[in-house]
C-alpha cells in the first residue's frame, strides 16, 4: 500500500523512466499502464529502484515514492494524490522542492515519445503505427 512508502529521495534517480532527458526505458506496455493508472485516480508509483516488485530494484530499507513521477505530476498541475497532501501536512514532502527540470510535461508528451520509441523498434501493431505517424512523423527516436 502506498501509504507505506517514503518520500526520502530529493530526485529523480539517474534511470527514472519519467526523465525525458535521458533515453527511454521501459516495457511497450509500461508507460500504457502508467497512463492508465493516472486516468484511473491513481496518483502515486513507486520509484524502480526502491520497489521488490520492479525491474532495477536495489535492496533498499523501503520503497520510496518516485520523484520523477512527483514532478510529472507538478508538470501538470497535479499534487499526486492523498498519499502526497498527508505527507506535506505531516512535513514528511516539501512540494516547493519538488524538482521539474528534465522531466516529462504532460502524459501526452510521454506517451508520444514511447509510442514512437516502439513504433521505431518494431513493437507496435500496424493499426498504432497508423495512429502514432498521424500525431508523430517518422523520425527516429533517442
Amino acid at each position: 500500500m502506498s501509504r507505506d512508502w517514503a518520500f526520502d529521495m530529493k530526485k529523480p534517480c539517474d534511470s527514472c523512466p519519467f526523465r525525458s532527458d535521458i533515453p527511454l526505458i521501459g516495457a511497450p506496455d509500461w508507460a500504457m499502464d502508467v497512463l492508465q493508472g493516472i486516468r484511473s485516480g491513481n496518483l502515486a508509483h513507486s520509484c524502480h529502484k526502491t520497489d521488490p516488485k520492479a525491474d532495477g530494484f536495489k535492496n533498499t530499507k523501503k520503497t520510496q515514492h518516485c520523484m520523477g513521477f512527483l514532478g510529472l505530476m507538478k508538470n501538470m498541475g497535479e499534487f499526486g494524490g492523498s498519499d502526497t497532501i498527508v505527507a506535506m501536512v505531516r512535513g514528511d514532502l516539501n512540494w516547493d522542492a519538488v524538482p521539474t527540470e528534465g522531466l516529462w510535461k504532460s502524459t501526452e508528451e510521454m506517451m508520444l515519445a514511447y509510442l514512437c520509441k516502439y513504433r521505431d523498434e518494431g513493437l507496435l501493431s500496424p493499426h498504432l503505427v497508423a495512429e502514432v505517424n498521424k500525431r508523430m512523423p517518422i523520425r527516429k527516436t533517442r
